[in-house]
Formats: C-alpha cells, structure tokens, sequence
C-alpha cells in the first residue's frame, strides 16, 4: 500500500511540474509588441495584459540581460512598451529612457 501511494505522489508531481512548465512556455511562442495594460498574479503565475492581444499571457522573469533607468525590482507593469519575437524567450520592456530585457522563466 506504501508503494501505491508512493507512487500516487510522484506521479502528481510529475504532472503539476509538466503543467506548470507548458503554461510558462505558453509565451515563449507569442509574439509580443505593444503596450502593457494590466499585470495580475504573483510570483510564479504573473499575468501581463497587451493592448493587442486578445488574452493575457504568463511572464515570468527567468533572467535579466540589461537594465537602465528602471529600478531593480521593476520589469514590466501599466504604461509599459513590451517587445518579443515569436519563438523567443528574450523579452524588451521601454519607458521612455529606461529599458530592461530579460529572458523568461520556460524550461524546454
């Protein structure tokens, strides 16, 4: 009975992790070009509204490559210009003279 139970937990652990993992690569195929309008959720699950995309999309900071003028806590939020290619992990975020590129959090 141990072992069936055992079992039971991998196996959901498994899963969760290979959910959780295709709902941050979600993004990594979006091609992003416009302007934030709303951010929602928490670390882990951060959702980013663009102004020309029907559905928000998950964002999830992985690593920062540069950064100037924003604060370093800030990556994306209201009033922000965002770009990323399709295919890409690497993300731009503009406010007039700050910017910061980061890659997103997508293990593939």
């Amino acid at each position: 009975m141990a072992v069936i139970f055992a079992a039971f937990i991998l196996y959901n652990m498994f899963r969760n992790d290979t959910w959780y993992n295709k709902y941050k690569c979600e993004t990594k195929e979006v091609a992003l070009k416009g302007v934030v309008t709303y951010v929602s959720g928490r670390s882990g699950f951060t959702k980013v509204q663009v102004d020309n995309v029907a559905k928000p999309v998950s964002l999830n900071v992985r690593d920062e490559i540069s950064r100037k003028g924003f604060d370093s806590y800030h990556f994306f939020g209201p009033g922000d210009s965002i770009i990323k290619a399709a295919n890409s992990k690497e993300v731009t975020v503009k406010n007039k003279d700050s910017m910061v590129v980061f890659t997103i959090s997508c293990d593939d």
